[in-house]
């Protein structure tokens, strides 16, 4: 095994988990500024302190029903928007107490919503949903028109249904070019549209095949177009293609079995990816079954291993609940933070305690890569 420049412990873990209640799913994660926010299994969303993790307040859709995605608005409005698995997307004013969202925006009859997506606006909003009669949808609203006081239900202003054919799991805006859209799906399809184009059969620009079920999906930006797409599937696989003016290329996929015979970590499974900054390329988050949490960066040599978080787990505890989500973020005072959520309804702040991009640095400073690059990863 290879040993982590850099090892961490966690700085603080909240439960969800009720009384004489099942443990719930902790399924998704996002930062905005000074606030947190959880989603869960159990339908309940949690807006948490982010130094801390706090319980502030607790939203609950008017279904009580599995929270598919979340997200906190990057915009001084302060939305919390979450997606249950059935009849819509509702979003909440952080602002002020109260459980009653602002807004709902519901899919057609017969329609179960599986993801969802804001874009860098704030004003254009997507779902994608699972499969019905051999169809499968991607929805569009206008957020605008959903904060002008209405009461009622907005129904979807557009929608696409000829570029997938099973559940459409993962639903992914550019964080620059406002209308690029990324769509995965469970028939292994990542999709890519140019949202401008007026109709689906144009709008669609690139398709690539993770040749698996699509588990997250997510953009590395690159200062000279759009950067590349990055897609981890359900059978642990994980793809990179440069998405661009010339359209899709395969620059790397590799599965977790190659990643631990290459890399010769301790790692169970993987979480998905972020990137850091533009000159420190694609981290990549995995998990061990001990609850280790592993961050390794793709380098042109290979996956390289970065920073290690040690389980707050006894070590007499061989068998952890794996890791569901997570987000790294900066944090106040310059202070970078990865946050995970895992399958035992908990939630734990790993805190780097310095600025991101110095550490990451300084740990990629310290691991010099041994072996040939085809010895490590292809």
């Amino acid at each position: 095994m290879q040993d982590f420049p850099t090892q961490l412990r966690c700085a603080a873990v909240a439960d969800f988990c009720r009384p004489d209640e099942p443990r719930p799913y902790v399924l998704h994660i996002d930062a905005s500024g000074d606030q947190l926010a959880a989603g869960c299994s159990d339908g309940r969303s949690w807006l948490l302190d982010p130094v801390s993790l706090r319980h502030i307040r607790c939203y609950e859709s008017p279904w009580n029903s599995v929270s598919v995605a979340l997200d906190l608005e990057r915009t001084e409005s302060r939305g919390a928007w979450k997606g249950p698995s059935t009849h819509g997307v509702y979003c909440w004013d952080t602002r002020v107490p109260g459980n009653y969202p602002m807004a709902s925006f519901q899919s057609y009859p017969r329609q179960t919503l599986a993801s969802f997506d804001v874009n860098a606006t704030q004003l254009l909003l997507t779902a994608g949903t699972e499969l019905q009669d051999e169809d499968a949808f991607v929805l569009f609203w206008d957020v605008r028109a959903g904060r002008r006081g209405s009461n009622q239900a907005l129904e979807p202003m557009g929608v696409y249904g000829e570029s997938h054919s099973n559940d459409i799991t993962q639903m992914c805006f550019h964080p620059t070019f406002r209308d690029h859209l990324a769509t995965g799906s469970a028939d292994g399809l990542v999709n890519v549209f140019d949202l401008q184009q007026p109709m689906e059969e144009h709008a669609l620009s690139v398709t690539c095949n993770s040749e698996s079920s699509v588990a997250s999906i997510a953009w590395e930006e690159a200062a000279n177009g759009e950067g590349r797409l990055f897609c981890t599937t359900h059978t642990e696989g994980l793809w990179l293609w440069n998405i661009g003016p010339e359209g899709e290329g395969r620059t790397e996929d590799f599965h977790v079995e190659d990643v631990r015979r290459k890399v010769r970590v301790e790692l169970a499974y993987l979480v998905g990816g972020f990137s850091a900054a533009q000159d420190e390329g694609l981290i990549v988050v995995g998990g061990a079954s001990t609850g280790h949490i592993h961050l390794l960066q793709l380098q042109k040599e290979g996956l390289v291993p970065l920073l290690q978080f040690l389980s707050p787990k006894p070590k007499t505890l061989t068998d952890c609940a794996p890791v569901r989500c997570f987000h790294w973020f900066e944090g106040t005072g310059a202070e970078s933070k990865l946050v995970t959520g895992d399958e035992d309804g908990q939630l734990v702040l790993w805190s780097v305690g310095e600025n991101s991009s110095e550490s990451l640095k300084r740990s990629c400073d310290q691991r010099k890569p041994t072996g040939t690059a085809d010895s490590i990863l292809k």
